[in-house]
Parts: C-alpha cells; sequence; structure tokens
C-alpha cells in the first residue's frame, strides 16, 4: 500500500499537479489536483497536516498520509533546494 502511496505522490508532482497557494510563517497552502479533482493541502510549521479528499476527511481523526499530502511534501522539498 506505501509503495503505491508514494508512487501515486510521484506522479502527481512530478506531472506539475501541484501548486503553492499561499505561505505563511506556520503553514503552506497547496492545490494539489488529483485523479478526478483538486483538493486542498495544508501543511503546518507543527508537521500537522490535512487535505480535503475523502481518504483524508473519512481518517481526520487519526494523522494520516495521502498521496496529495505527500505530493505537497515533494513539493516543500524540491522548493527548498532551489
Amino acid at each position: 500500500m506505501k509503495k503505491d502511496l508514494y508512487s501515486k505522490s510521484r506522479k502527481l508532482f512530478e506531472g506539475g499537479g501541484v501548486r503553492v497557494d499561499h505561505e505563511t510563517e506556520k503553514a503552506v497552502y497547496f492545490t494539489v489536483r488529483g485523479n478526478e479533482d483538486e483538493y486542498s493541502v495544508i501543511l503546518l510549521s507543527d508537521g500537522k497536516h490535512s487535505c480535503t479528499c475523502l481518504y483524508a476527511s473519512i481518517h481526520a481523526d487519526k494523522e494520516v498520509l495521502c498521496s496529495h499530502i505527500c505530493a505537497a511534501i515533494a513539493m516543500t522539498m524540491f522548493a527548498s533546494r532551489e
């Protein structure tokens, strides 16, 4: 399952499906284009994160990683190297 998650998030990131919408000291806001729709992802500076996709919404009471969150993390890592 994790292999599928990372594979999908890599495709989203490398395919240009991740956009930074806004950045503050405490959070970075993204739009991630998935297979079916666009999702809003928030990465907080304290390490917490959220996504508006169905999987993340169903598991909102847990710290889950969906492919959209992983793709946004990849974007953050890439941007920090520039």
